[in-house]
């Protein structure tokens, strides 16, 4: 007797399960090619119960990362999730996956303007590779803006490009912010499109333009506030998703250009000034124009803008 046949023979009785089904399958369609088992499906990751920090929310950028990191997070935490099942145990809101981190950011405050935490801190949903040691930074105070990261990944960028970075210390942590501008250098990919500030900000451009690396960022309440709900919303309508890693995009509002610009927009605004390109509705935009920037374009100062103004619609 054939011996393929009598090994098929021998699984019908004696392997497991799922080994006697493929064998039976295989024994009535003796020539059809072998398929592929499938591998079991993996449980639900389930976030154990914890002591949670009210003062401070954790906003987490997610995809497909493992997410069994937040067990050992005592604040509060919201999981918005672009790619696979939300984790069990902890608040989770399922997010197209579009605009990258910079979406997730944006979404997050014009939606939960009137509930912003007193501290936001927002990451992606690994950021250990931008920040080792990020779990010990999250119970620390923040009274300021702060980045929570020292680099992209182990290996990047190069110590010859970190030499120009600005190094700060956080009580005893190391943080560092990369200046956009080093971009420009032979040999860096050019990932900053000048044209973002212009946009955003209605002045000169600082130069180094420092920036806090994989967008992670510990910030206060107020510093969100500084600046009104309409502003964030309008960059949250026009960010392009960047498609195949496009960083110079038509308005120059993606998540690279964002990712180079956070610190500036945290920043007070009359130290750095956005432009306005939105019209409230409790304002009249030029009479007969029916240009949406007509603010900006006709203009020689911003319009006024209610800066609790709730003409937003997502």
């Amino acid at each position: 007797m054939d011996r393929h046949r009598l090994t098929l023979q021998d699984w019908v009785t004696e392997g497991n399960p799922l080994q006697r089904l493929h064998a039976r399958f295989r024994l009535a369609q003796p020539n059809a090619p072998p398929k592929p088992i499938p591998a079991p499906v993996a449980p639900p990751l389930v976030i154990t119960p914890r002591t949670r920090d009210l003062s401070r929310q954790l906003i987490v950028a997610a995809y497909h990362e493992d997410l069994a990191w937040l067990s050992d997070v005592e604040c509060d935490v919201l999981v918005y999730h672009k790619g696979g099942a939300c984790p069990e145990g902890v608040p989770c809101q399922r997010l197209p996956n579009t605009q990258r981190e910079t979406g997730t950011m944006l979404y997050h405050i014009v939606t939960r303007w009137d509930h912003l935490a007193p501290l936001t801190i927002f990451c992606q949903g690994w950021p250990f590779d931008h920040s080792p040691d990020f779990l010990g930074r999250l119970s620390l105070p923040y009274d300021r803006p702060t980045s929570l990261t020292t680099r992209y990944q182990p290996e990047a960028p190069a110590d010859w490009i970190k030499d120009h970075d600005l190094v700060e210390s956080h009580h005893g942590l190391e943080i560092r912010y990369g200046d956009a501008w080093f971009q420009a250098h032979p040999g860096i990919p050019v990932w900053f499109d000048p044209k973002a500030w212009d946009y955003v900000f209605d002045g000169p451009m600082p130069r180094p333009l420092w920036f806090g690396y994989g967008a992670t960022w510990a910030v206060p309440r107020e510093s969100i506030l500084a600046r009104p709900r309409a502003f964030y919303a309008h960059l949250l309508e026009v960010c392009d998703s960047g498609a195949s890693g496009q960083s110079h995009t038509d308005p120059p509002v993606n998540p690279w250009s964002m990712e180079a610009l956070w610190r500036y927009l945290w920043a007070d605004p009359a130290e750095y000034p956005h432009r306005v390109h939105w019209i409230c509705r409790h304002r009249s935009p030029i009479a007969g124009c029916s240009c949406f920037h007509c603010d900006r374009f006709h203009r020689k100062a911003p319009i006024e803008v209610c800066q609790d103004c709730e003409d937003i619609t997502l």
